[in-house]
Parts: C-alpha cells; sequence; structure tokens
C-alpha cells in the first residue's frame, strides 16, 4: 500500500489551492461570455420598432423570470447544505420570491382573485419573522456572506436593478430629462434592461455563494485535515525490514 508522507501531501495540497483559482477565474469567463452573447444577440431578436418584448409578458420577462427562478434555487440549495450560512440564505430566498411575483403581477392578477399579486407580501412577512427570531444569527451570517465574493456580486445586483433601475427608469425623472423626446417607451426599454442586468448580477451571486460556500470551503477542511495528517502514516523506521536480514 502506498504511503504518503506529511511533506508530500503539503505539497499537494498547495498545489491543489490553484485549482479553486483557476475554477474561479473559468466562471467569469463563462459569465462574461454568456452576457455578451445575451445583449449583442438582442437587437437582431427584436424587430425594428417592436417594443412588445419589453411589455407585460414580453420576452424579456420571461428571460428575468428564469433568471430569478435559477437564484431561488441556487439561495435555497446554499442554505439548506451549509447550516453556517441557514438564516441569511433564507432571507436571500424570501426576498428573490418576492421579486419574482412581483415581476408575475399582471398575470398573477388575473389568476389569483381579490388579492392578486399582492399574497407576495407574505414572503416578506415571513422573511420579518425570521430577522426577528434570528437577528443575531442573521447578523453573524451577513458578516460570513459580505466577506465572499458572492456578497460583493449580490450587492452590486441590488444596487443596479433597484435604486439605479427605479431611478433612471422613472417615467418623471425621464420626462424631466428628455422633455418633448420623452417617450414612455424609453422608460419601459431603460427598467427593464437595468433589471435584467441587476438579476444577471444577482444569479451569478447566487452561483458563486454555493461554490464559495459549500464547495471551496468543503475543499479548504479536507485540506485542512489532509495538511495534519499524523506522522503515523509515515511508514515506521522499525517496521523497516533491512536487505542485510
Amino acid at each position: 500500500m502506498q504511503v504518503f508522507t506529511n511533506e508530500e501531501t503539503r505539497k499537494d495540497t498547495q498545489l491543489s489551492r490553484i485549482d479553486p483559482v483557476l475554477k474561479t477565474m473559468f466562471r467569469i469567463l463563462l459569465y462574461t461570455i454568456a452576457v455578451f452573447l445575451f445583449t449583442y444577440s438582442l437587437p437582431y431578436a427584436l424587430e425594428h420598432g417592436d417594443i412588445a418584448a419589453f411589455k407585460e409578458d414580453g420576452f424579456i420577462e420571461w428571460v428575468q423570470v428564469l433568471i430569478l427562478l435559477g437564484a431561488i434555487f441556487m439561495f435555497f440549495l446554499t442554505g439548506a447544505l451549509n447550516k453556517a450560512v441557514r438564516i441569511v440564505f433564507a432571507v436571500l430566498f424570501c426576498f428573490t420570491v418576492f421579486a419574482l411575483i412581483r415581476e408575475l403581477d399582471a398575470l398573477l392578477d388575473s389568476l389569483v382573485p381579490f388579492v392578486g399579486w399582492k399574497f407576495g407580501y407574505l414572503s416578506l412577512a415571513f422573511m420579518a419573522f425570521l430577522l426577528f427570531r434570528h437577528w443575531r444569527d442573521f447578523l453573524n451570517q451577513l458578516r460570513i456572506l459580505l466577506s465572499s465574493r458572492a456578497g460583493v456580486i449580490l450587492w452590486a445586483g441590488f444596487i443596479v436593478a433597484v435604486p439605479i433601475g427605479q431611478l433612471i427608469g422613472d417615467s418623471q425623472f425621464l420626462e424631466s430629462l428628455m422633455g418633448d423626446d420623452y417617450s414612455r417607451d424609453y422608460k419601459r426599454v431603460i427598467e427593464e434592461i437595468l433589471e435584467l442586468i441587476g438579476y444577471l448580477l444577482v444569479i451569478i451571486s447566487s452561483i458563486e455563494s454555493y461554490v464559495e460556500l459549500i464547495q471551496e470551503r468543503s475543499f479548504s477542511s479536507l485540506a485542512f485535515w489532509m495538511a495534519r495528517m499524523p506522522s503515523a502514516l509515515e511508514q515506521p523506521e522499525h517496521l523497516n525490514i533491512s536487505k542485510e536480514h
């Protein structure tokens, strides 16, 4: 049976630490290519003067729905697999569910009697309950999230989709800025595009959360223990049989 010394184990661990960096660079490359392909193909997918893709139940809205569904799944998966960040990802799960329901407001208003899409506030109510019940755990886990690259990407996605998207996509802001050249179609296109970019950053963050807080931490824990394996793994000298005997 092959026996590894502590020195060999340390060398293998140091070399294998390069893997997460290369994998991260590869994923960032894939994200960049995907965003470029989507944005550059968008003008070709739309007919000249056709604004329907940006309206309710249009192509862009359903792309946003698919992106939010993917982010919801990844947030749920990360929270379910890592107890150390379960509360903060439950909060993210609830908030993203609300964003998804809000995107489907026109459809839900026609399907759900009386309240329409507003039943989505139940998700925010449950999020508030979690924050009230587990406030300290949430703050501690939020520190973990914000110290990761996923937390920075998530913050950027929120900033683009909510304050920037709502400000630049605000009809009063655009009307005062553009004057007689203003058209409501401008508001719709700008708002939907900024929301789409924000949601793309959110789903990228959800993927990176899973990778960084689940896969890479599992790898780090394994590497930690491998580097500290007892020297008993080395073949004891008293078991070495001399060729002279």
